[in-house]
């Protein structure tokens, strides 16, 4: 297993992801509709977004994350008063990552965009999931209708052994007492319908 660098486009925000390798973590691409609504509201729909409307993302667990410098310029947004906290650098807006409200789940959605170029050795290849809700031409689309039932029975074996292990904190998007660290702006319907259209 493998530690490897993140960071921001601007290099404000940097940290660590401990131990990676494909049987940590889960690399996705994933076409759902939310997460290209937060990338188009963050002004970086155009360089981070696949074709298809896809996302890349690295599953992996809050404890495994390490914020070393920039921790002041994390931002939150909510698409709505019970969305996924979604993390970004506010200094240049890229998505960190985003997690359910919940602090005992032991899963953090972090943004590929934040890893090395290279960092697919240690991740292995991207499974593009949540294809129903692609864009663009279909018959180029490289990505399953859903999630695929192995995937998801992987994911949640995974889950229970790191809740188990406690691997839900610390979280470098929380204080020790459970309180996330930057204030959460939840978007107004106008604000989620005009970053929504595809």
């Amino acid at each position: 297993m493998t530690d490897l660098p993140l960071q921001c486009t601007c290099g404000a925000v940097r940290g660590t992801l401990r131990d990676v390798s494909p049987s940590t973590v889960f690399h996705f691409v994933c076409h759902c509709g939310d997460c290209r609504t937060f990338l188009r509201h963050i002004g970086r729909a155009d360089d981070l977004l696949t074709p298809h409307g896809g996302t890349a993302v690295v599953h992996s667990t809050p404890a495994r994350i390490t914020l070393l410098a920039g921790a002041d310029k994390v931002g939150l947004l909510r698409l709505s008063p019970r969305g996924l906290l979604r993390f970004y650098a506010t200094c240049c807006n890229t998505p960190l990552g985003s997690m359910l409200d919940q602090p005992t789940t032991p899963l953090v959605s972090l943004s590929r965009a934040v890893l090395p170029e290279n960092a697919h050795e240690h991740l292995g290849p991207a499974i593009g999931i949540r294809g129903r809700s692609a864009t663009g031409d279909r018959n180029t689309l490289d990505a399953v209708e859903t999630v695929p039932l192995g995937v998801m029975a992987r994911m949640a074996g995974r889950m229970v052994l790191r809740r188990l292990q406690g691997e839900a904190r610390p979280s470098p998007f929380h204080h020790p007492d459970g309180s996330v660290i930057a204030e959460p702006v939840v978007l107004t319907k106008d604000e989620r319908a005009a970053a929504r259209q595809d």
